[in-house]
Formats: C-alpha cells, structure tokens, sequence
C-alpha cells in the first residue's frame, strides 16, 4: 500500500492542474517608482502568477489616461490585484465592483519586494491612504 503522502500529493497535482491559479497584479508607476497616487500612473508593471510562479511581468501603458476607463483597462488585462499606494475610495469601490483586490497605503519599495511581500502574505498596508 503506497503512503498517504504520496495520495495526497497525487490529489494536490491534480486539483492544481485542474484547477490553476491564476492571478494578475498591477502597480502604478511613475518614473519607475511606485507612483504615490493611483490616478498619477504613468504606467502599469503586471505579474502574471500561476501557483504561485510567476511566469510573466509586463511594462503596460493604458492607451489614455482617462481615469474612468481604467478599470475597463484593467479587467480587459485580466488583473485580479491591485498593489498601490494612494488612491480615492470611489476608485477602490470601483475595482472591487469588477472583482479587482485594491491593495493600499503601502509604504514605498521596489515592485519586486511589494511582490514578495504579496505572495509571502506580509504585504504592509494602511487604509489611511485612501481620499
């Protein structure tokens, strides 16, 4: 009889082959930095995860820069977080309505180490940022 680890991971293969994970997060940058608020972007970094590897990062600029077609923009890219510093409540409750994770008042690092932060769940934020 083969050991229940190996039943286990059998049944953890299969539901992530069946089932992936995917999961696109934008940071708004400006002048390659985080941008200090969201609507100040000059363009977008995406990662594109799948359980949890991260198998593309993309420099995106929005066609315009109207603010209220970026969440059009957004989920017509696919993204699923936000990561950002600050940005206004009814922009929050927008992404939110589209099914868009806003992640606010982080403190301000390289996209990699907000990355990082994300995936390793320890990602530092602040409500207060938002306006």
């Amino acid at each position: 009889m083969a050991p229940a680890t190996n039943l286990y991971q059998s049944l953890d293969n299969f539901v992530i082959a069946r089932y992936p994970t995917m999961k696109k997060i934008a940071i708004p940058m400006t002048d390659c930095d985080l941008c200090d608020h969201f609507e100040e972007f000059q363009y977008f970094l995406i990662y594109d995860f799948e359980n949890p590897v991260c198998i593309r990062e993309d420099m995106r600029f929005p066609p315009y820069y109207e603010i209220e077609k970026l969440p059009e923009w957004l989920i017509d890219n696919g993204v699923t977080d936000i990561i950002a510093r600050g940005i206004n409540y009814d922009m929050i409750k927008k992404l939110n309505h589209n099914k868009i994770h806003v992640f606010v008042g982080v403190k301000k690092k390289n996209p990699e180490d907000l990355i990082r932060d994300y995936l390793d769940k320890v990602l530092d934020t602040d409500q207060q940022m938002c306006y």
